[in-house]
């Protein structure tokens, strides 16, 4: 575990740590773009991979963007889970960048 030493440090230096996807882990680049949400990153990798949009079928959990219980989590990572309200949104997001 890092100190806050440790942290402060590496923003004084300007070595911060690049944002990576919270679901693979990827780091933040030109190619690979990041959705950010309260806590957390998704990938348009992992936004594109996940078509389903029926619920998980493992126990349920909260989205890690809206936090919402009434909105079913359609797929889980080890660090991430998204709704598919949520996983909409993203697209879209992605989608319009492209224009």
């Amino acid at each position: 575990m890092k100190t806050i030493a440790e942290y402060a440090r590496r923003f004084i230096n300007g070595s911060r740590e690049p944002i990576r996807c919270s679901a693979c882990g990827s780091a933040k680049s030109s190619e690979r773009r990041l959705i950010s949400g309260p806590s957390c990153y998704i990938c348009e990798g992992c936004v594109g991979e996940t078509t389903s949009r029926a619920p998980a079928s493992d126990s349920p959990g909260l989205c890690s963007f809206c936090e919402n219980p009434g909105n079913p989590v359609v797929r889980r990572w080890p660090k991430l889970d998204i709704c598919a309200e949520c996983l909409d949104i993203a697209q879209g997001i992605l989608t319009r960048d492209r224009l």
